[in-house]
């Protein structure tokens, strides 16, 4: 396996997500009746959309802690080189609107307009610059 420098605390959030959300041959199955199947269609996927695992966040682009896993999670996509991909749909919460509502509708602009490389151009920096807390 492939190593790359991860805290504790990252560690801790990857190996969480990925071990509630597997998804394709061999999965643990879990959460497959509560979690929306993965549509290229309809999701923002990062990396080979047939991995056999499937990261699902669900997101606040004004939320710190996802800002700080955002890293995290294309540090696991990298390593692991076409076997987990990572699929973002938007969670805003309301104690951070209203900038988080209009940074995800925002976001889904950018990928109407540019497609899923857009999207993820668009949430890179978003999180690079956003001051974070709902303002």
């Amino acid at each position: 396996m492939p190593r790359f420098a991860l805290t504790g605390k990252q560690w801790g959030i990857a190996a969480f997500g990925l071990a509630l959300l597997f998804a394709g041959a061999g999965g643990l199955g879990l959460f497959d009746s509560k979690v929306r199947p993965i549509s290229a269609a309809r999701d923002h996927i990062a990396g080979n959309v047939d991995a056999e695992v499937s990261l699902i966040e669900y997101s606040d682009f004004e939320c710190p802690f996802c800002k700080r896993f955002h890293g995290t999670a294309k540090q696991v996509v990298e390593a692991y080189g076409g076997r987990v991909n990572w699929v973002f749909r938007h969670f805003p919460l309301n104690f951070h609107n209203p900038a988080a509502q209009r940074e995800a509708e925002a976001s889904e602009c950018a990928a109407e307009i540019g497609g899923n490389d857009a999207f993820w151009r668009y949430a890179d920096l978003i999180y690079a610059r956003t001051p974070l807390g709902g303002r």
